[in-house]
């Protein structure tokens, strides 16, 4: 009995991931919610994130490297921006196998400040760039992992309201690099 009440427990946190999903994503294309961009420390955020995912890292033995001087400022909405980098590091720990690793590296550029998220997972072929950026799309290598399609629309979705954006560069069986683009804090090319 305790393996068919796992299971069904198991099958309603599937549902609720999905919903909670499909919530935010209706939020973001409807404009339902209000973002606070403000300058933030960056560091800060990028440590929750990393914090969101330690678990799942560590049962994989995971490395997770974070590469951020304290004082690093860029201009976001915190609750929104730290879904999106939640996104990209849970698919960095999904898709990378055991042992593998994950880095983390600002570079602050006079009007973006750049956040690189690196891993050595599985990659993704050049054809399919556009796609991972799409509502629902999963490649067919990974139909087989946990997902729904959602992750790293609602990222793109998020970085663009707030006037950033993402990229991707990447190679099957040699990882991928996601370059998240905010707002570096800089008017008129003088740092606020």
């Amino acid at each position: 009995m305790s393996e068919f009440a796992h299971t069904l427990e198991f099958q309603v946190d599937k549902l609720e991931f999905l919903l909670q999903s499909l919530i935010k994503m209706s939020r973001l294309e409807t404009g339902t919610f209000s973002m606070h961009i403000e300058e933030r420390n960056l560091h800060n955020t990028l440590v929750q994130a990393v914090k969101d995912v330690w678990q799942a890292a560590e049962k994989k033995k995971l490395q997770i490297d974070l590469e951020c001087v304290g004082e690093i400022t860029a201009k976001y909405d915190e609750k929104w921006t730290l879904e999106a980098l939640e996104n990209i590091l849970s698919n960095g720990v999904k898709y990378t196998p055991e042992r593998g690793s994950i880095r983390i590296s600002v570079h602050p550029w006079q009007f973006y400040t750049r956040v690189d998220i690196t891993d050595t997972g599985i990659g993704i072929a050049e054809e399919h760039y556009n796609d991972i950026f799409q509502r629902f799309y999963r490649a067919e290598e990974v139909s087989a992992q946990e997902g729904v399609g959602l992750g790293l629309y609602l990222t793109q979705t998020i970085l663009n309201k707030q006037r950033g954006y993402i990229t991707v560069k990447s190679k099957p069986g040699q990882g991928s690099t996601f370059s998240v683009y905010l707002l570096s804090g800089m008017e008129d090319g003088k740092r606020t």
